[in-house]
């Protein structure tokens, strides 16, 4: 399996990027405290690294799934994007709404749907934190490394409701089957 890492040879760690689950916030701050070394994409595991500290994050997926298509799909990634691919999946999107988006979106079609336990090696994380607790959990990730605990900026924000306002008992079932790896894995509930 190949997965976006960023890694550091100097504090020996190595990070399992998962996208909406603060990435950006946390890159903001790795890359002003720490001596990186890789910041890659479709990279396989190297077991030279089996000494690191290695570590990711994990969102609960009905919430990731509406930032996702709030930053994705309704704001500026369409026209601003990059990507070719990323504007070819998502802009099929812009003009349904969330109902749509939930019964249509793939999983595997983005690194912004993927099921997260696919973007980490689950074999050899030594710990996931939760965005839900994200400052609490950096300032464990900040201890293992060896750099300050520092508060971490809130970098690419998505403004909307709480991520239950945009299920009804059908959309909140499909995210839960499309999405199921992660919810057992993780232990997340609707609601919580």
């Amino acid at each position: 399996m190949k997965y976006s890492i960023t890694q550091s040879n100097k504090q020996k760690y190595v990070w399992f990027r998962t996208a909406k689950c603060g990435t950006r916030s946390i890159l903001f701050s790795l890359n002003n405290n720490t001596d990186i070394c890789v910041n890659e994409y479709n990279v396989q595991f190297d077991y030279s690294w089996k000494d690191y500290f290695k570590f990711s994050i994990a969102r609960n997926p009905w919430d990731r799934l509406v930032s996702t298509w709030t930053e994705k799909v309704q704001h500026q990634w369409i026209e601003h994007d990059k990507n070719p691919y990323r504007i070819k999946v998502f802009k099929k999107y812009k003009d349904e709404d969330y109902d749509f988006f939930v019964k249509n979106v793939i999983p595997s079609e983005d690194i912004h749907t993927e099921c997260l336990s696919n973007l980490i090696d689950l074999t050899v994380v030594d710990f996931i934190g939760r965005f839900e607790n994200l400052q609490q959990d950096f300032n464990i990730i900040c201890d293992k490394i060896g750099i300050p605990q520092q508060k971490l900026p809130h970098r690419n924000k998505t403004k909307h409701k709480h991520y239950t306002k945009y299920y009804d008992d059908e959309t909140r079932e499909i995210v839960a089957k499309k999405y199921a790896k992660d919810i057992e894995y993780f232990g997340y509930e609707f609601g919580e």
